[in-house]
């Protein structure tokens, strides 16, 4: 039985990590036997990062090879109907989404002080009221760093927002009337764009960001599509 580390369900989504859900979208797409295991340390991990696939003895890191070894595992192609410009622009998208508007995201949730009061207590609520906020203050500055190595958190808030505009005009372009990305079939890149999109529309604070998401109704009809096609069944 293959075993998922997570986080745990959050804002009412299957995990608090987009790239948690999406691998879980990933083991339903491939039609694999596993278990959710909420709650786990990502230290423990090999990138101390979650998710995480255990295999036996083996672990699986990062949500990009958990794909890779689904395919090779099962012996299936995620982006099967595609040709190779198609599958071009699935890489595009993919990484458009997990390289830019995740941090986008990230941000959002992060560095806003009216999201940070939900992450603080989802994540760090349960520990010991002498050392929780001090874990609670050092892995949001830790996060806020890694988002200004990678640039996004920057940016003033308006420029950020700015910027995933045009990442969310993209991916409405590219659905055009279709119900997924290429198609009436879900491919690799629905697992990994229409997960970041629901994160984002379901984040607890009434942000920019998140009315960006929830005032397109191409998008939304999107999200829904992707929930109802292959989000885990609970």
């Amino acid at each position: 039985m293959l075993k998922l580390k997570s986080f745990g369900p959050a804002f009412g989504q299957p995990d608090a990590s987009p790239f948690v859900v999406k691998a879980m979208c990933l083991l339903t797409m491939a039609n694999a036997e596993w278990e959710n295991n909420p709650g786990s340390d990502s230290r423990k991990t090999p990138y101390k990062k979650l998710p995480a696939l255990q295999v036996d003895e083996a672990m699986i890191a990062d949500s990009e090879t958990i794909r890779y070894f689904l395919e090779d595992k099962y012996a299936i192609d995620f982006d099967e109907p595609l040709d190779v410009q198609q599958r071009a622009q699935s890489r595009a998208l993919i990484r458009m989404v997990e390289e830019h508007f995740y941090f986008c995201g990230l941000c959002d949730r992060w560095m806003n002080d009216s999201n940070w009061v939900h992450l603080k207590s989802l994540f760090f609520g349960d520990l010991p009221p002498v050392i929780g906020p001090f874990i609670a203050k050092h892995v949001r500055k830790s996060v806020i760093n890694s988002a200004k190595g990678q640039g996004i958190g920057r940016f003033e808030y308006d420029k950020m927002v700015e910027r995933a505009t045009h990442d969310l005009v993209a991916i409405e372009n590219t659905l055009g009337q279709q119900t997924f990305l290429f198609g009436d079939k879900p491919t690799a890149a629905d697992a990994s764009v229409g997960t970041a999109l629901a994160a984002y529309a379901a984040s607890p604070a009434d942000t920019a960001l998140k009315q960006l998401v929830l005032s397109r109704p191409v998008l939304m009809a999107y999200i829904k599509s992707v929930e109802a096609a292959i989000y885990p069944k609970s």
